[in-house]
C-alpha cells in the first residue's frame, strides 16, 4: 500500500531506522454493497459533499451517548478488534471535542458501550462513509518545536547505537486507510534518516598530488598518478 516513502538516498544519509505496519480487518458486521447510496456530508467549513455511503440496521454495534458526542464500536473478526468512531454534537466542532479531551475521561469511554435496547430498535439505522484516504509529513519541524533539538543537530550523541557522530536528517511518515463495506486495510511506514554529514571522496581517477611545507609555503614534491598499480 506504501511503495515510495523513501524516494532517494542522500550520499550523507549512513543509517535509516524504519517501521511498517500492516492492518486488514473484516467487519464483523459486513455491509451489503447494494445498499450503499450517495448522501450528504458536511465538512468543518459548512460545505456539503456528496458522497457513497454503506448502510445498515446498526443493530449489531454497541454505542455511547454522551453530552458532547455519540460513538459507535465497530467490530472486526472475532470482535477482538474494532473501530470506533465519534461524532460530536451539532453545537461543538471536532476540534472542539478533541481540544477539551481528557484522557481519564477518554479511556473510560471504551468501557461504556452498550447495546441499544428493544425500544430503540424499530427506529434506528446505520449510515458512514466509504472512506480512502492517503497521508505523509515530514516530522521535523513538528520534533523540534516540542523541544527535540539536539538530536537534530552534530551536538547529538548517539554513541552507544554507532561510533561515528551520527545526527537525525529527516523523520517521515507515510499512511494510509481504505473503509469499505468489506472491512478496514491500512498501512503505515515511518523512516529516520540519520546523518554524518560525510561527502564521499573517492580517488579513482588520474590525480595531481602535492606534498607542501606549510610554514614557508615551499613545494617539496609534485606528480600526477596516472596508474597506481605500477
Amino acid at each position: 500500500m506504501i511503495t515510495d516513502v523513501l524516494q532517494e538516498i542522500s550520499p550523507d544519509d549512513q543509517m535509516y531506522l524504519i517501521n511498517a505496519l500492516y492492518f486488514a480487518g473484516n467487519w464483523t458486521y459486513e455491509f451489503d454493497p447494494e445498499e450503499t447510496l450517495s448522501s450528504t456530508f458536511t465538512m468543518d467549513n459548512g460545505e456539503d459533499v456528496e458522497v457513497p455511503f454503506m448502510n445498515s440496521s446498526g443493530l449489531d454495534f454497541t454505542y455511547l451517548w454522551e453530552n458532547d458526542f455519540s460513538a459507535v464500536r465497530m467490530p472486526y473478526g472475532n470482535e477482538s478488534l474494532a473501530m470506533y468512531i465519534f461524532v460530536p454534537e451539532y453545537d461543538i466542532t471536532l476540534s472542539e471535542l478533541i481540544q477539551n479531551l481528557d484522557i481519564e475521561d477518554f479511556n473510560n469511554w471504551f468501557g461504556g458501550y452498550e447495546h441499544i435496547t428493544e425500544e430503540m430498535q424499530e427506529g434506528m439505522s446505520f449510515s458512514m462513509p466509504l472512506f480512502d484516504i492517503e497521508f505523509s509529513m515530514n516530522y521535523n519541524d513538528l520534533l523540534m518545536n516540542l523541544g527535540m533539538v539536539e538530536a537534530f543537530s552534530s551536538i547529538a550523541d548517539f554513541s552507544r547505537m554507532c561510533m561515528e557522530n551520527l545526527w537525525i536528517s529527516f523523520v517521515k511518515q507515510d499512511a494510509c486507510i481504505s473503509v469499505n463495506e468489506a472491512g478496514t486495510e491500512a498501512a503505515a511506514a515511518t523512516i529516520v534518516g540519520m546523518t554524518s554529514g560525510i561527502h564521499p571522496f573517492y580517488v579513482s581517477r588520474p590525480f595531481l598530488y602535492i606534498i607542501r611545507d606549510d610554514r614557508n609555503g615551499s613545494i617539496l614534491f609534485s606528480g600526477i598518478m596516472n596508474d597506481p598499480s605500477i
